[in-house]
């Protein structure tokens, strides 16, 4: 967990204000899926300290390149999905919207969500507990 800790405070931003106030509670957020299965709702253990959402009502085109890393085919097009939320309906819920761009990219509109909303960047709690990712998934539009 120490080098995923690690990994979280290296990627958050330093736009100013605490990586996880950066982002303002009316922002729309877009978390990008595929159709094929559920939206992801629950961090991998021991790979992720919490979900990634891009900030800004963001096209599922614009998503797909975001994750993908290039230009969308159709075909990736027809794979993919989105669905919104505002940081603000997921910190009421308890959850934290930290910005993470990363260290390459400082504009990057990355941002991760992660449990509890108390100190994320020293002490999110992966796995979610029971229910957790059931309110994840509450705060969204689908």
């Amino acid at each position: 967990m120490g080098n995923l800790l690690t990994h979280m405070q290296r990627d958050a931003c330093h736009c100013g204000p605490p990586p996880e106030r950066c982002v303002r509670d009316e922002e729309v957020l877009t978390q990008y899926g595929l159709i094929r299965s559920p939206f992801r709702n629950q961090p991998r253990i021991a790979l992720e300290l919490g979900l990634s959402v891009l900030r800004g009502q963001i096209s599922l085109e614009d998503a797909t390149r975001y994750v993908i890393q290039a230009e969308p085919a159709e075909r990736d097009l027809m794979k993919a999905r989105i669905r919104r939320t505002r940081a603000g309906v997921l910190r009421e819920a308890g959850f934290a919207v930290v910005h993470t761009p990363g260290r390459r990219v400082r504009a990057s509109v990355h941002c991760t969500v992660a449990w509890p909303d108390s100190d994320p960047l020293r002490t999110p709690q992966v796995p979610w507990p029971s229910g957790i990712s059931e309110r994840f998934d509450s705060c969204f539009n689908e």
